[in-house]
């Protein structure tokens, strides 16, 4: 497969094995190794970023723990609290794509990494497929404002639409978590908020849904799941329950 080209300006001796041309082959050789040493290199890290991910996503507690230790030992030192924020191409329906619409949506989430990073450089990133999974740090001020945070990510959606118009994303932004053993979790809120917001929003390209915002739609999701049921009932009533334990009335009743 072809790397690259060497491109030479000037006038060339035409002699087939001149000084010339033995200098130009060598350096193309070179090139070319050096090239091929940082895309092993490259894929080496992508496969141990990916197996990370997937430990992270775990449901056992020990591969877990021992997925955030392996981050910790390639330089990753993750803050918390943080949320989980899921990029991915508006309306794909998980077609096969060819490889000009694999470049094109890669090139948007390449975007949205260089520019997510620029907003918070302690953000870390894992490429999932055609998504983009950031575990965005919120311990700072103005990223704990969620508004602030929507408007920023906001910004970067529009940036996309601009510079490629045809391949948007959408995001889905989970609630923070204190402990990166619940990444999991939020990484289950990040994704259910993106596909709610693609039903809530099937006309629509470039939009971002939180996972605080989705209400009613959390139980629809997951009913199933008795833990969100239980959480969305304390974020729902729970301050009714303790006003009433603290002041002996019955609005709770």
């Amino acid at each position: 497969f072809q790397l690259g080209q060497v491109i030479v300006w000037g006038v060339l001796d035409p002699v087939k094995n001149s000084v010339d041309s033995i200098a130009i082959e060598h350096g193309a050789v070179i090139a070319a190794l050096k090239l091929m040493e940082q895309r092993s290199i490259s894929q080496v890290q992508e496969r141990f970023r990916k197996e990370t991910l997937e430990g992270l996503l775990s449901k056992q507690v020990n591969v877990r723990k021992n997925a955030f230790n392996e981050l910790c030992k390639s330089g990753f030192i993750p803050k918390i609290p943080f949320i989980i924020i899921l990029v991915s191409p508006d309306h794909l329906d998980e077609k096969i794509l060819n490889r000009f619409e694999q470049n094109n949506v890669s090139e948007s989430l390449y975007l949205v990494k260089q520019h997510i990073q620029l907003l918070n450089h302690e953000a870390i990133f894992w490429d999932q497929g055609t998504n983009l999974v950031v575990c965005f740090p919120v311990q700072f001020g103005k990223f704990s404002n969620p508004a602030f945070l929507n408007r920023e990510l906001t910004k970067i959606i529009e940036i996309i639409k601009i510079h490629n118009s045809h391949y948007t994303v959408s995001m889905g932004v989970s609630s923070p978590v204190d402990s990166f053993d619940d990444f999991h979790r939020a990484y289950d809120y990040a994704k259910q908020s993106f596909h709610i917001g693609q039903i809530l929003h099937r006309n629509s390209v470039g939009h971002i849904t939180n996972y605080e915002d989705l209400g009613i739609f959390r139980i629809v999701a997951t009913s199933s799941d008795s833990e969100t049921v239980e959480e969305f009932c304390r974020d729902s009533i729970g301050p009714l329950i303790q006003h009433d334990n603290e002041n002996g009335t019955e609005l709770f009743k």
